[in-house]
């Protein structure tokens, strides 16, 4: 594993589950149009896009309704210049999924993650929504854009 300066680091930190919440005001937009290869309400530099949080640990739905403090806000992400088209981004960045187990064996957590989702109280309402219900609407910052 590598840090973000691309240094091997002898161990990482990262959370069981990462929640990205819109602003508000992006996902009330209508009627946008494709403005030659951009989709017409991209917005504009300075707007805050998402609001992230972070659960540390593998939880189950009663955890997180029983402890609404074990999400955590880790920051936010913003546009920092208008949206452009790229044919670099077009062609070349690309993401992957890695699999349970694979992410388990890497992550050093099979003996904490791994066991916690062998019982079916962990499945029951997996996904987002487990946490949705306890994080506030979001209410960013929007820049139309050019």
């Amino acid at each position: 594993m590598y840090n973000e300066k691309g240094q091997k680091a002898p161990k990482l930190k990262n959370p069981f589950a990462v929640i990205f919440m819109p602003n508000k005001v992006l996902k009330a937009q209508r009627g946008c149009k494709v403005d030659g290869q951009l989709f017409g309400c991209m917005p504009g530099a300075g707007t805050e896009v998402w609001k992230m949080y972070a659960v540390e640990n593998a939880v189950t739905q009663d955890e997180i309704d029983n402890n609404p403090g074990l999400i955590h806000e880790i920051g936010v992400i913003e546009t920092m210049t208008d949206f452009h088209p790229s044919k670099f981004v077009d062609e070349k960045v690309f993401f992957r999924h890695v699999y349970w187990e694979d992410e388990l064996d890497a992550m050093g957590t099979r003996s904490t993650w791994g066991e916690k989702a062998k019982t079916d109280k962990f499945w029951d309402g997996m996904g987002a929504m487990r946490f949705e219900k306890h994080i506030p609407e979001f209410d960013g910052t929007f820049n139309p854009g050019p």
